[in-house]
């Protein structure tokens, strides 16, 4: 499914997903069914972003649909669910495109286009609530085509923690809504507005202080409130005249695996990755992804992706072994899950140090990490009762594979290095960017267990910093 090789890219970056523009159709979750080419939409999650540059692609966001929101104004009844449905149990959901393009009218104004497409079965969309960037101050000018009955656009910039903006129960407050009627907070409204498997598109102008972008990224329209009601983007649904009726919010990509552990245990040469989920929406399974914290470098750690086996409401219990973690080296774990239609999300890090659990030979300075100024102060430390024959060893490799420093140990507890060894640990060094690495080797080596923990230790005279 994925390339083995593949640069994970993402890593320590803000969670903000990009999820690709067609999404395979996968087994529903929720009684959702396909009205005129929209509906199939719902078994995924659709949340782009990039650059708002006039005339590019649209920035999208899928309301409805697995994992979303919904809340009516019964103050989070029945309908409060996961996936967002109406009161009278139908599911509700729409796909909204936004475009910053041209200044058609010619008003000195650049200009806003949002896509409204209802993918609901039975339910009409009677408004649609989002939130704006710092740099524009207002909306004005609202233009359309297509609708049965008038639209209105309101705007009430929110700032900081101020009441204002508009009220979209149970998801806080924000800066615009475009709404069927007269009353800025639609509550009825008229379901003949975007019937199921019908669209509109509105056209407004913007008035900015600078620099129009990023117009609908989760980054930069953030809506007033606590962390679990932080949504840029709001639709009120209604299932008809005296039927149900709710604001409903955006797909999470991050809600298809509801992970609720993430841990990491380390032995000699090994490192054991174990989760738990509480629980599992169309995911298709995990990948194990390892970073090396001192030299960089990322990939995955599992030859095969490792399957799902949880489901909705139970989760799963999982574990991997990384045999290939070599002693010493810090590692960043992080865990991908994957969902049928090929999206992924990212889950960590865990930090993990793989080395034998009690070694005969305990190593005591430098500790693992530690900075030394210059070379010729090293003293190295040990502690053992091993009778056998010991050797110190130094490499800018961990693995000992390349250049390494061999220094006898035996019946030595501090180790001070001649002044040849010094200027070859000083060239080792420069060579590795200060970071080098000791252990003590046994006669046997890891054969009888007599090897010590490998550690990390950097100099910084012979770093590049």
């Amino acid at each position: 499914m994925h390339a083995r090789d593949r640069v994970v890219k993402w890593l320590g970056r803000v969670a903000l997903i990009v999820l690709a523009a067609a999404l395979a159709q996968g087994p529903a979750e929720a009684a959702v069914c396909s009205v005129a080419g929209y509906g199939d939409l719902l078994t995924g999650c659709w949340s782009t972003g990039g650059p708002c540059t006039p005339a590019t692609q649209p920035q999208v966001i899928q309301i409805g649909g697995p994992g979303s929101r919904s809340s009516s104004e019964d103050d989070f009844g029945a309908s409060y669910n996961n996936p967002g449905l109406l009161d009278d149990g139908n599911p509700a959901g729409a796909i909204l495109e936004f475009r910053v393009g041209p200044d058609t009218d010619m008003d000195g104004y650049p200009e806003l286009s949002i896509t409204a497409r209802n993918s609901s079965c039975t339910s009409a969309l009677t408004a649609v609530f989002f939130n704006v960037g710092a740099g524009i101050t207002n909306l004005t000018d609202l233009r359309y085509s297509g609708a049965s009955t008038n639209w209105a656009l309101a705007f009430n910039l929110v700032t900081g923690t101020l009441n204002t903006g508009f009220k979209a129960d149970g998801f806080g407050r924000f800066d615009a809504v475009i709404y069927n009627g007269t009353n800025p907070s639609p509550n009825g409204g008229n379901p003949n507005e975007i019937l199921a498997g019908q669209s509109l598109t509105w056209t407004m102008d913007i008035v900015p202080t600078g620099t129009v972008c990023n117009f609908t990224t989760e980054t930069s329209l953030v809506p007033p409130g606590d962390a679990q009601n932080q949504r840029n983007a709001v639709a009120r649904f209604q299932s008809g005249p005296q039927g149900g009726s709710a604001y409903i919010g955006p797909c999470s990509p991050s809600l298809y695996v509801q992970l609720a552990r993430l841990g990491v245990a380390a032995s000699d040469s090994k490192v054991l990755v174990s989760w738990d989920t509480a629980s599992e929406i169309a995911n298709e399974g995990f990948n194990v992804i390892r970073k090396e914290i001192v030299r960089g470098g990322s990939g995955y750690v599992n030859r095969e992706l490792i399957l799902g086996r949880g489901d909705s409401l139970t989760g799963a219990h999982y574990s991997f072994e990384d045999t290939t973690a070599v002693n010493g080296v810090a590692y960043r774990y992080y865990l991908e899950d994957i969902d049928r239609s090929g999206v992924n999300t990212v889950h960590g890090p865990r930090v993990a140090i793989a080395n034998p659990a009690n070694p005969r030979v305990r190593l005591q300075s430098p500790v693992y990490g530690e900075e030394i100024a210059t070379a010729d102060r090293l003293r190295f430390q040990i502690e053992t009762g091993e009778k056998g024959r010991l050797t110190l060893q130094i490499s800018g490799d961990p693995t000992f594979a390349g250049g390494v420093l061999d220094v006898p140990a035996q019946g030595r507890r501090e180790i001070r290095l001649s002044a040849n060894e010094t200027r070859r640990l000083t060239d080792m060094a420069a060579g590795s960017g200060g970071h080098l690495y000791w252990r003590v080797r046994g006669a046997q080596g890891s054969a009888d267990g007599s090897d010590s923990a490998t550690f990390i230790f950097k100099v910084t005279s012979a770093s590049a910093e």
